[in-house]
C-alpha cells in the first residue's frame, strides 16, 4: 500500500470509529474535508467528493446522537441530501453527548466546553491540526483513572505508544510502573498524558507549534481530573507546565505549583534507561510524592 492509500485509509478509519455519519462507498461526509485530502481521495478513488453544504452540516452536526452500533445508513435525496442516523438505544442528554466539530476548531476551542474527558477524547479523533499528524500512526489521548489523585505527564508517545494508542507501554512505561508500584499504586489507580498526543518523528523532541496546538488539551485534562499532585516526567512536560522551573536535574523531587496543584518533576523514564546512576535518586524522589498523597 503506498503512502497516500495509508494516509487515506488512516483517516477514513478515523472518521469512521463509531462516530461520522457517512456511506463511506460515495464518500459523502458529513466532516468537512480539507482541499489537501479531496485530492488525495480522488488520487485514490477515482471518485470525485461530495461533500454537504454548512447548512446541512450545521444541522447534521446539531442532531447527532451516539448510535448504538458502527453500522451508518446515509440517504440521499436530489438537492436536499439529508443524513439519519439511526435511534441509540437510550438518548444521551446534549451537554453529554460526543459532538463532530469541524478541524478548522483550534484544540482550545475544542476543549473548551467539553463536560468530560470521553467527550474531549471523541472531539479529537482525527485531528489534523499539526504536522505531526502526517505520519502518527494513532492519537495517545490518556489513559487511567478519571479521578485519580496522581496524574504523569511526559512529552509525547514513542513508537510503542504510537502502534499501541496507549500511553507508556514500552521499556520506559515498564519502569514507570514499577517507579509507581513502589509507592503502593497500581497504574490502574494513577492517570497517564502527555504534553503532545502524537509521536513526533524519530522521537525527537516536540516543537513549539506542535505543543501550542496541543497543550489545550492537557490543560482541559488536569482540569476535569483534578488530581491532587501532578508528576512532570523531563525536562518538556515540566517547562511547559512551570515556566520558569530550571533544568530537569535542578528542578527533579522540588515541589512547583500549576492552578493550585502541587506538581513534582521527575526524570523521564527513557532517560532513566539511557542513565542508571540517576535511578537511585527517582526512588528517594517517589517517597516525597508518596507522602503529598497520604
Amino acid at each position: 500500500m503506498n503512502t497516500n492509500k495509508q494516509k487515506v485509509a488512516r483517516y477514513l478509519n478515523q472518521l469512521a470509529d463509531g462516530l461520522e455519519q457517512s456511506y463511506i462507498g460515495n464518500l459523502n461526509y458529513t466532516l468537512p474535508i480539507s482541499k489537501e485530502m479531496q485530492i488525495v481521495l480522488k488520487q485514490v478513488t477515482g471518485q470525485p467528493v461530495k461533500q454537504k453544504t454548512e447548512d446541512q452540516r450545521s444541522e447534521a452536526l446539531t442532531n447527532w446522537q451516539q448510535p448504538d452500533s458502527t453500522q451508518f445508513v446515509a440517504k440521499q435525496q436530489e438537492g436536499t441530501q439529508q443524513n439519519k442516523a439511526p435511534e441509540p438505544a437510550q438518548q444521551e442528554s446534549k451537554t453529554d453527548s460526543p459532538i463532530i466539530l469541524s478541524q478548522q476548531q483550534s484544540c482550545e476551542e475544542i476543549a473548551k466546553d467539553a463536560p468530560n474527558l470521553s467527550t474531549l477524547n471523541v472531539r479529537l479523533r482525527g485531528c489534523m491540526r499539526c504536522p505531526l499528524a502526517n505520519e502518527r500512526q494513532t492519537i495517545v489521548f490518556g489513559m487511567g483513572n478519571e479521578k485519580a489523585d496522581l496524574l504523569f505527564i511526559g512529552e509525547g508517545p514513542g513508537a510503542d505508544e504510537d502502534q499501541q494508542g496507549k500511553p507508556f507501554v514500552g521499556k520506559a512505561g515498564k519502569l514507570l510502573t514499577q517507579l509507581i508500584r513502589s509507592i503502593g499504586l497500581a497504574r490502574q489507580a494513577i492517570y497517564l498524558g502527555n504534553v503532545v498526543k502524537c509521536r513526533p518523528p524519530g522521537n525527537r523532541d516536540p516543537h513549539i507549534e506542535e505543543i501550542e496546538s496541543c497543550i489545550p488539551i492537557l490543560k482541559k485534562q488536569i482540569e476535569l481530573i483534578q488530581p491532587k499532585l501532578i508528576v512532570t516526567l523531563g525536562n518538556i512536560a515540566t517547562k511547559n507546565l512551570i515556566a520558569d522551573a530550571p533544568g530537569i536535574t535542578k528542578a527533579a523531587g522540588n515541589i512547583y505549583q500549576f492552578n493550585n496543584i502541587p506538581v513534582i518533576p521527575l526524570f523521564h523514564p527513557a532517560f532513566l534507561l539511557r542513565q542508571q546512576s540517576y535511578l537511585e535518586q527517582s526512588w528517594v524522589y517517589m517517597q516525597i510524592i508518596r507522602k503529598h498523597l497520604i
